[in-house]
């Protein structure tokens, strides 16, 4: 095994041509694939589907009930109370529902108004809504709108999702609310939400360490070998890994969560250690026994530790 990798190391030294092609294909290739990660903090995604609480949850999910992955949109009018606004509201809540429908079919909304569901051959004004919302039993009512009567909840639960399109989807749920009826506040929460945030932070900062950790690595090589170019090159074998694992998750569809997110610092660790040991022994072996010969000592050395 030692002498296969002198080998094709020799023949690497000897074809620098080619040998750069090749990283820069590999570069190429994984970094295309590194830029279709994902992230999900969906526990079928991080646990599997074989526990029986995440197939219960699934099941549901995947049902016309209420999904237990879930956040809330809340609308408040600035003045009046909900029965003096109440057409407009039952206006927006129907505006908003055709908007999330048309833009993420896996939404599911909910909100006290799906008893009040307008026919085709009568006309929605023409309905007096607001008597047929009053003889709604009051206990169901409760769960939607406030104790002082100017606040509708409306619930959105998921079927599937992703984080970053969760996020995209606020945003642009806030902009179209406010755009077709700026007399509304919106207000977001739910559990899902923080998480999907959190875990969007979680990731930038992450990937912001990784690139940070690389400019760290780069120019302690270079102090350490005490020339740009050889700590340079020293950097590439860090960055290669890291992008071949990247790049593989991407291709593959895995997406990045609180467990698959901390193979990149392990991968860049290894590699780091691993370069360093060669790139001494090749500057110390070289010197002394010239590239081919140093090259073979160096792995015969190394390799095996």
């Amino acid at each position: 095994l030692i002498s296969l990798i002198s080998q094709k190391a020799l023949y690497m030294v000897r074809r620098p041509l080619f040998t750069g092609l090749v990283i820069s294909f590999l570069l190429l290739f994984f970094g295309s694939g590194a830029s279709r990660i994902n992230t999900s903090a969906n526990s079928f995604d991080t646990l599997g589907d074989k526990l029986p609480f995440l197939q219960k949850q699934e099941e549901i999910a995947q049902s016309d009930l209420l999904t237990p992955r879930s956040f809330n949109i809340y609308l408040k009018w600035g003045e009046g109370s909900f029965s003096e606004n109440f057409l407009a509201i039952y206006e927006t809540v129907i505006r908003l529902e055709s908007y999330v429908k048309a833009n993420w079919p896996q939404f599911k909304l909910r909100s006290g108004l799906d008893g009040l569901r307008t026919q085709v051959d009568q006309p929605l004004r023409s309905r007096d809504l607001r008597a047929e919302y009053e003889i709604i039993p009051a206990h169901l009512k409760d769960a939607w709108v406030d104790e002082e009567q100017n606040i509708l909840r409306v619930i959105v639960g998921l079927s599937t999702y992703d984080h970053a399109e969760l996020v995209e989807a606020e945003q642009k749920i806030k902009t179209f609310l406010s755009e077709n009826d700026p007399e509304v506040n919106v207000t977001f929460a739910g559990t899902i939400l923080r998480v999907a945030k959190i875990q969007e932070r979680l990731l930038e900062g992450q990937l912001k360490s990784i690139l940070f950790a690389l400019l760290i690595i780069s120019g302690m090589l270079i102090l350490i070998f005490k020339s740009l170019t050889l700590g340079l090159i020293a950097t590439v074998p860090n960055l290669i890994p890291v992008l071949a694992v990247s790049g593989s998750m991407g291709f593959l569809g895995i997406s990045l969560d609180t467990i698959t997110i901390t193979l990149l610092p392990m991968v860049l660790g290894i590699a780091v250690d691993d370069t360093i040991h060669i790139m001494m022994s090749l500057k110390d072996r070289i010197r002394t026994d010239g590239i081919e010969r140093g090259i073979i000592k160096s792995f015969q050395r190394v390799v095996p530790a």
